[in-house]
């Protein structure tokens, strides 16, 4: 399992950090309104994280919506996308 460094972050990123670190762990506390404050902080459409993680904008808006949680495959690229980078990569 991977896990994410938060020191030195700011507090948004550190919670995003957080809540994919218990999304690993229990992905029931993944957090998708704040999935969808860093995508739009950086800058991404729905339809781009889509494409990158190969999963159609429907997808990612039931994960915004807390609706759906990623699934663990999902979660790497969805991570390197928006800039939240793993020790481990």
């Amino acid at each position: 399992m991977n896990t994410f460094a938060t020191s030195g972050t700011d507090p948004t990123l550190r919670n995003l950090i957080n809540a994919v670190n218990n999304a690993h762990a229990r992905r029931v506390d993944f957090d998708g309104a704040l999935l969808r404050h860093i995508r739009i902080s950086a800058g991404v459409s729905i339809a781009m994280v889509a494409a990158v993680i190969g999963v159609s904008t429907f997808t990612v808006s039931l994960w915004e919506k807390a609706v759906r949680v990623p699934q663990d495959r999902f979660l790497p690229r969805l991570e390197r996308l928006l800039g939240v980078l793993s020790e481990t990569l």
